[in-house]
């Protein structure tokens, strides 16, 4: 007999989203999960009384605040000090989690004796509808036109990662993207680290890469889905609050001190001959280029009138 009440339990932080989480909580709550611990990090918006509402018809959501904007990483570990399942899955206030991959997550770790499973993650763009005919159908999109082969998903060297990919079977993988589910026990034994302020960028490799030095197996499975809605939903909202300029200094800061707390061990496990700096280099590269990124007005119209006419025409064909 099991010493956990349920199987799962969902860990949500979220600061400033209160617009978002009626469309979003609620499908987190999936088969084997129990509770969904949603913490909320001292938000200046209505996130408690749209909690409050949610319960009424969800009574597995529970709202802790914490006393102070204390960032994600201790949000996390105080859900996951919360957490009573026996495995914990770590969603996004402004991300939807496909029907079923809660399971797919679950058969994941079971059948290849992993200790973490991580789902694809997709981004939806501005000119995507959210009805979920067209969530289905961007999926499939993306499905179709992002395949690549299990060894290129996430690398080390070079450092970048494909986990909006399609492979064709499951792969063992370095480090994960945020959407993972972790048995309880891993989780409490590894925590985030609370150093990562600001953005948070680079949290969950750093949590990923301590499991695998301490011999942990991570699997990605792309069966299971979690989509972010699109950007115009989002607005300037946590991660993003204080605009680009702000998001790229504090990514800037996480990147060096990722690197700094763990190359030692990377280079020793993972036996690379490059050296830091270049190291360093090449991935401040990749996040500049990331807050450089700007709507192009004409090439959205134009993805929008392709997804309508393309897209989900094809969808519905099928």
């Amino acid at each position: 007999m099991s010493d956990y009440p349920f199987k799962v339990s969902v860990v949500v932080p979220s600061f400033n989203r209160g617009h978002l989480l009626a469309r979003t909580l609620p499908t987190y709550l999936q088969d084997d999960v129990g509770e969904l611990i949603l913490v909320d990090d001292c938000s200046s918006d209505d996130t408690q009384k749209v909690v409050a509402e949610l319960q009424k018809t969800y009574p597995q959501i529970k709202y802790l605040r914490n006393e102070k904007n204390s960032k994600q990483p201790y949000s996390k570990n105080r859900g996951i000090m919360e957490a009573k399942g026996e495995f914990i899955y770590f969603g996004d206030d402004d991300s939807i989690l496909l029907s079923n991959s809660i399971s797919l997550l679950l058969a994941a770790l079971e059948k290849e004796n992993a200790d973490f499973a991580g789902a694809r993650a997709l981004y939806m763009g501005n000119y995507c509808p959210t009805d979920e005919q067209s969530i289905l159908a961007y999926e499939k999109w993306q499905r179709d036109k992002n395949v690549i082969s299990p060894d290129k998903v996430a690398r080390i060297l070079p450092f970048e990662s494909h986990f909006n990919a399609w492979i064709n079977r499951r792969a063992e993988t370095p480090y994960l993207h945020a959407c993972l589910l972790c048995k309880q026990a891993c989780a409490k034994q590894i925590l985030f680290d609370t150093n990562y302020t600001g953005c948070a960028y680079r949290e969950e490799t750093d949590f990923c890469l301590r499991a695998v030095f301490k011999g942990l197996k991570l699997v990605y499975e792309p069966s299971a889905v979690q989509i972010n809605l699109p950007q115009k939903f989002v607005r300037s909202t946590g991660a993003h609050t204080g605009g680009r300029d702000k998001w790229l200094k504090s990514a800037l800061d996480c990147n060096r001190y990722f690197f700094d707390k763990n190359w030692e061990k990377i280079v020793e496990h993972f036996s690379l001959e490059i050296s830091k700096e270049k190291m360093l280099l090449e991935t401040e590269k990749d996040i500049r280029s990331i807050a450089k990124q700007k709507i192009n007005v004409l090439k959205e119209l134009l993805k929008k009138i392709y997804f309508r006419t393309v897209v989900l025409t094809r969808y519905r064909e099928k």
